[in-house]
C-alpha cells in the first residue's frame, strides 16, 4: 500500500516538474520572440 502511494507521488512530482519546465520554456520562447519582434520593428 505504502509503495503504491510512494510510486504515485513520485509520478505526480515528475509530471508537475515536466509541466513547470514546459511552461518555463514557453514563457522564455514567448519573451524571446517579443524581444526579436521589437528589435526588428
Amino acid at each position: 500500500m505504502l509503495e503504491k502511494l510512494l510510486a504515485s507521488t513520485k509520478a505526480l512530482t515528475v509530471l508537475m516538474l515536466m509541466i513547470f519546465l514546459l511552461a518555463l520554456a514557453g514563457i522564455t520562447t514567448y519573451k524571446g520572440v517579443l524581444l526579436i519582434w521589437n528589435v526588428l520593428l
